[in-house]
């Protein structure tokens, strides 16, 4: 089995693609289910219609492909510093936190305040002060061979389902409002079989023209699309500020996460040492 980093290719847009159909070419057949499927992503920024069911308006990017351990991320312009910070996240933070006496199941991969925080604080440390944790409906669909495929959402608001015994009923993310960035350190719990190549961490630009979400009412705050044979796979986090069932979370105490974000620091030291 190919390994994570060689599964994804990112893939400018050119302008003659503005608009996309996800109806694949006849005769284009997808592996079966269980296999791993390949997926192509690549930046893109809806500015016209609904983000869900919709064709999604698609800016030119640069050639980027970044893989940074399990982090993909999709940016065509991030700074040296930053780049190297996000390194250390995707090296060093979810196997600082499994060496963890206290961790459980589930680990850091799957508990996104615990990580989210972790990364706010270690960028905080190393000059970014603009981060901060965002609450998010995380809404993923895919579709292939015309059919679309069961959708997931992650924090939906109009969502019935109660809330499970020590759980909360949404997502959480980091954004780096200076360097117009999203970091999505769990990823992982979204992966499916239908989608199993989802990247476990993600790094994407924040779009002020993505529009809201056409269900809830949701602003948009970033977007991926990827391409896999015979279909295609969306994602979109939107904004929810109201959701505030994580305050008081026990994965939101600070003595959780110190020793991680010092092993972090540490790390990230040890990378501007060796670029200098």
């Amino acid at each position: 089995m190919l390994a994570l980093n060689n599964l994804f290719n990112v893939l400018s847009v050119p302008t003659a693609l503005a608009t996309r159909s996800y109806a694949p070419e006849k005769g284009n057949r997808a592996p079966a289910p269980s296999g791993r499927m390949a997926i192509a992503f690549h930046l893109q920024f809806p500015l016209l219609g609904p983000a869900m069911h919709f064709a999604w308006q698609v800016e030119p990017t640069q050639r980027i492909r970044m893989f940074l351990n399990d982090m993909l991320v999709l940016h065509p312009n991030l700074p040296a510093d930053l780049s190297r910070a996000l390194w250390v996240i995707s090296n060093t933070m979810h196997s600082t936190f499994a060496r963890q006496p206290w961790i459980s199941n589930p680990d850091s991969k799957k508990r996104c305040i615990l990580a989210s925080m972790t990364v706010r604080d270690f960028l905080k440390e190393v000059g970014f002060e603009s981060a901060e944790v965002v609450s998010v409906n995380l809404e993923i669909e895919a579709k292939r061979d015309r059919e679309y495929l069961q959708p997931l959402s992650i924090g939906d608001p109009l969502s019935n389902q109660p809330e499970k015994p020590g759980h909360w009923s949404g997502h959480m993310v980091t954004r780096v409002p200076e360097a117009d960035l999203l970091i999505d350190p769990t990823l992982y719990q979204a992966r499916r079989p239908r989608w199993m190549s989802l990247p476990g961490m993600m790094a994407a630009p924040t779009s002020s023209t993505m529009p809201r979400h056409p269900f809830n009412g949701l602003k948009g705050v970033s977007c991926a699309e990827g391409d896999f044979e015979g279909g295609a796979i969306r994602m979109g986090w939107y904004h929810y500020p109201t959701n505030w069932g994580w305050v008081g979370a026990p994965d939101t105490k600070l003595e959780r996460r110190a020793s991680v974000v010092a092993a972090m620091l540490r790390a990230f030291e040890q990378r501007e040492a060796a670029a200098a």
